[in-house]
């Protein structure tokens, strides 16, 4: 059977992964609060991160189930004695369960109202496309040097892009890598890798918070790109250094030894520090671009510039990731390990050297205060007014709002809602 077959199957994932990104990343960052903008661009790493733990369970209980008594794996090292088509259709079952789930947050949750009126408001703002695209124009002819603007995004998006590149590119062929010359079983390379993949998915929200409470979103991307770098030359210096390297073992031998403890040790320190600088980038660069368009001396706060901003964005992104899956994985297999490993590391190299070129040119917003602070706050003053009696009737007294502002009441879609006393 012809692995071409299986090319449908990853048209679509990456079509369904590209309009799922760009639409969640929008959504988040427009429904929550410019002094979390850092989480919000997190946000979507949460599920992917709950994904590849729950991806890392499932494969073991697969795993521990099918191969009971003298039964082959489902998921076997030997693909002619496996069963990987029935570990397919259990993905595909789980896949029709989370679509159904979908429509019913979305039949849940209801249009957003506000789009029109968005729309209507930015008409109003431009007059015509051809006015923004005037502006535009304008903007980039200004004055030079100035701090922020479209000249800084260029660096920004190419950090981001030459890290995925570089990480993307690690991916497909690691399970080879880890099984030939680690010696180790599939089912224990692929939970290596998915617990890699989560903490890559899920370390994007510690940095968010982290850059929007304490260090700056741009010293986070910046502490980011050195630990990515610092992770992609250890994993190099596995295949180069001859004390970090695993002996050679034949995969049809069964006297393999196994890896010593310092030869783990820094492999799983190079996959840290790749989760790490994942984080520190994935967590800040999209909103530390749109600070350069929002803060800068240009002052581009129009919602479809911003829109415009994070389509190229994931465009960039995407369009990294295509070459890192076909460019890379081809030479790791034609030219070796040592030169498909150092490839990724001349990236990421690159990646951080563009980013701290355009350093002068950066507008570097401060943190703002910590988010926990304001978080204990709010369970303090929910604690202490607990016994309070809310009325049955709709009524303005328990609601909070400035004098002259419009008076918004809690949604009825939603079926909670979070009150800052």
């Amino acid at each position: 059977m012809s692995s071409m077959w299986l090319l449908p199957h990853f048209v679509l994932g990456g079509l369904s992964m590209a309009f799922n990104t760009i639409g969640q990343s929008q959504f988040y960052y427009s429904e929550l609060p410019k002094s979390m903008a850092s989480i919000s661009s997190s946000l979507l790493g949460i599920g992917s991160s709950a994904a590849s733990l729950v991806s890392s369970f499932i494969m073991n209980i697969v795993d521990n189930v099918t191969k009971s008594g003298e039964k082959e794996s489902w998921v076997s090292t030997n693909i002619n004695k496996g069963h990987y088509d029935y570990y397919y259709w259990l993905l595909a079952g789980l896949s029709m369960a989370n679509f159904m789930y979908f429509l019913v947050c979305s039949k849940a949750y209801g249009p957003c109202k506000g789009e029109a009126n968005e729309k209507e408001d930015m008409k109003k703002q431009l007059g015509s496309s051809s006015d923004e695209k005037k502006m535009i124009k304008e903007t980039l002819l200004s004055t030079p040097n100035p701090k922020g603007g479209f000249q800084t995004l260029p660096f920004i998006i190419a950090n981001e892009a030459f890290e995925r590149m570089a990480s993307v590119g690690l991916m497909p062929n690691m399970i080879l890598y880890l099984t030939r010359e680690y010696g180790m079983e599939t089912a224990r390379g692929v939970n290596i890798l998915f617990i890699w993949s989560a903490a890559t998915n899920f370390m994007p929200v510690i940095g968010a918070f982290l850059a929007d409470s304490y260090v700056g979103r741009y010293h986070m991307i910046s502490c980011g790109s050195i630990a990515s770098l610092l992770g992609m030359f250890l994993l190099w210096l596995t295949t180069i250094f001859p004390p970090a390297r695993f002996p050679h073992c034949d995969e049809l031998s069964k006297n393999c030894l196994s890896p010593t403890t310092s030869q783990l040790l820094l492999l799983y320190s190079s996959f840290g520090l790749m989760s790490i600088g994942a984080g520190g980038i994935r967590s800040s660069s999209i909103a530390f671009g749109a600070d350069q368009l929002k803060s800068g001396r240009d002052n581009l706060n129009s919602d479809g510039i911003l829109r415009s901003y994070f389509s190229w964005y994931y465009v960039s992104v995407s369009i990294s990731a295509i070459i890192s899956v076909t460019c890379i994985v081809y030479i790791q297999d034609k030219l070796g390990w040592r030169v498909g490993f150092g490839v990724p590391c001349m990236l990421m190299l690159l990646s951080a050297v563009l980013f701290f070129v355009a350093s002068p040119f950066y507008v570097k917003l401060k943190a703002k205060e910590s988010l926990l602070t304001g978080f204990a706050q709010v369970v303090a003053a929910s604690y202490k007014n607990r016994h309070i009696e809310l009325s049955s009737q709709a009524t303005n007294e328990y609601y909070h709002y400035k004098k002259g502002a419009e008076f918004v009441k809690p949604t009825e879609t939603l079926r909670y809602s979070i009150s800052w006393v």
